[in-house]
């Protein structure tokens, strides 16, 4: 507890900041993909759901699930199963931020606000959301007996809030496709058409394709909704073309009961993707 008390007082300050940017480029520094600092949090409750540095990170890819088919079984995080209890080695998965309370977290180096990224968006954060089906996923069900229904899916949308400085904000608006813990949800792992199964680890710097929308998904089985998501690992992705921000360092999420899983920068994309939407 004492080491969390003294992460959560972390206070980076502006001048230490601004030189790091200064003295190295953009091309020289390395590529930390997600958060790794709790710069600080309030309103959470205390057990698994109330650890900030749950947000830290990379989004969930295995949950120790005690519920649905088997005693402590491991389970694929997915687009109809959202992280929840605890991961297979004990340690906590996400956090839940109840309304009033907020949890601000921080890259060791600034996202900057770049074009040249996938699809021009800058940042991704990761909730527990999922969409309906018509089964629930465990290990002994057919993926493709799991169709994707119309709803209600479960959503929890949060506002998003980035700096620079600690000091200047911009709030992104509060819909399904630029809050948290919303559209859309994650995709720990492939889907590989050629084994029949899931296959590698899905690519969290990548967001989900601009053309998807909801629609998209309805009907269609699991392993062709996976597909649609052209190895994303989903959650919201966000530009900061919008903020007016060349670059920020901080994100804060202003809670009302959903859940934080990770936050990851988007990485440049190097060639041409086609939409997933058949024209």
């Amino acid at each position: 507890m004492q080491e969390m008390k003294n992460m959560i007082l972390i206070k980076p300050s502006l001048a230490f900041t601004l030189l790091a940017i200064s003295s190295l480029s953009k091309a020289q520094m390395p590529f930390d993909p997600y958060a790794s600092i709790v710069i600080n949090s309030s309103g959470l409750q205390p057990g698994i759901y109330g650890n900030a540095s749950a947000a830290l990170g990379k989004p969930t890819t295995w949950i120790k699930d005690s519920i649905n088919g088997g005693t402590d079984q491991k389970l694929r995080a997915g687009l109809t199963y959202g992280a929840w209890n605890i991961a297979p080695n004990g340690t906590p998965l996400i956090v839940t931020i109840p309304a009033g309370g907020q949890i601000t977290l921080a890259f060791k180096r600034p996202i900057f606000d770049d074009p040249k990224n996938f699809f021009g968006k800058d940042f991704i954060v990761f909730g527990n959301s999922f969409l309906a089906s018509n089964l629930s996923y465990t290990a002994s069900v057919n993926p493709f007996s799991i169709n994707i229904l119309g709803g209600p899916d479960f959503l929890e949308p949060m506002q998003v809030s980035v700096s620079p400085d600690l000091l200047n904000w911009h709030s992104f608006p509060l819909s399904s496709t630029t809050a948290a813990d919303s559209l859309w949800p994650t995709q720990a792992f492939r889907w590989d058409s050629a084994l029949g199964g899931f296959g590698e680890e899905s690519d969290f710097s990548r967001p989900v394709h601009p053309d998807l929308t909801r629609a998209n998904f309805t009907g269609k089985s699991l392993p062709q909704a996976v597909e649609l998501y052209q190895n994303s690992g989903g959650g919201t992705a966000f530009d900061l073309a919008e903020t007016g921000f060349k670059w920020i360092k901080y994100i804060r999420i202003t809670g009302n009961g959903g859940e934080i899983d990770a936050i990851s920068r988007v990485k440049p994309q190097v060639k041409t993707v086609t939409s997933p939407i058949s024209p």
